[in-house]
């Protein structure tokens, strides 16, 4: 009956024969009057809703819906682990916690492919190293890039060299001065926020001013002893936009003297971002 009322259009209480009079002999005041009542007026009010009387548009009157597209996004350029440089006068910075160090790097471009800068390492208040390093990029494509890199620092050790067993010095191979080459290898794909890929390799030159002797009978060592030692890490800088990414790295360090460990496991974690 319902249906037959929305599309007829006929209200459906003169359709049907109400039995107020049957139960109560004023229909007026009889409530089941008041209830097909109430009824009525809601059918006609459903009515209103489902068959709205909406003159049609007009051609040529729609509605314009203006669509906005994205801006294209602008590729993260800004690398420190990497071998892109920065740019002339750009500078970055980055701070990633590791084992076994803590490091903050800061650079910035003096030419459009050298970067120099300063750099402090820690051992978690151990071994407190400044340090300074330039990284200048050789060329690539553009999906490969290739630079060699040069660090340098002075070491600073809470304990004598002499009183130390299997602390900073046994674990990372540094001595009081140390000197870092290097080459890097990165890739980075065509996406404006594609992983930056990175390889890097370094010899790592050891200066120890204040060697000791661990046997008697080897006598008194030299005043400076020197170790030999190759580092590796590989890793990524992912760009969480323009000028920041996060990055995340491991590789392996192999010390050449005896007193040290013979390999140590790196690991970093850590945000480079740009200005």
């Amino acid at each position: 009956m319902l249906a037959w009322y929305l599309s007829l259009g006929t209200p459906v209480v003169n359709a049907v024969t109400w039995p107020s009079a049957a139960f109560c002999g004023a229909p007026e005041g009889c409530w089941i009057t008041r209830i097909q009542l109430n009824l009525r007026n809601a059918l006609v009010g459903l009515r209103s809703v489902v068959h709205p009387r909406i003159a049609p548009l007009a051609p040529g009157s729609w509605p314009t819906i203006a669509l906005k597209t994205r801006p294209p996004e602008t590729p993260n350029r800004v690398s420190i682990y990497g071998a892109p440089a920065l740019g002339q006068w750009k500078r970055g910075q980055s701070l990633v916690l590791g084992f076994p160090l803590l490091s903050l790097r800061l650079s910035i471009g003096v030419l459009e492919k050298l970067d120099v800068g300063l750099g402090f390492d820690s051992f978690y208040g151990a071994m407190n190293e400044p340090r300074i390093h330039a990284k200048y990029e050789l060329g690539g494509s553009e999906l490969f890039r290739v630079a060699v890199s040069v660090e340098g620092g002075a070491a600073f050790f809470n304990q004598r060299a002499s009183r130390e067993s299997r602390g900073p010095r046994w674990i990372t191979g540094r001595r009081n001065y140390n000197v870092s080459p290097g080459v890097i290898l990165s890739f980075q794909g065509s996406a404006p926020r594609a992983a930056r890929l990175y390889l890097e390799a370094r010899y790592l030159l050891a200066i120890d001013t204040e060697p000791f002797a661990t046997d008697p009978l080897n006598g008194v060592p030299s005043s400076v002893v020197v170790g030999h030692n190759v580092t590796t890490r590989f890793g990524a800088e992912l760009p969480l936009s323009e000028r920041t990414s996060f990055i995340f790295g491991a590789g392996l360090d192999v010390h050449g003297r005896a007193p040290d460990s013979r390999v140590m496991p790196n690991v970093v974690l850590g945000l480079v971002t740009g200005l």
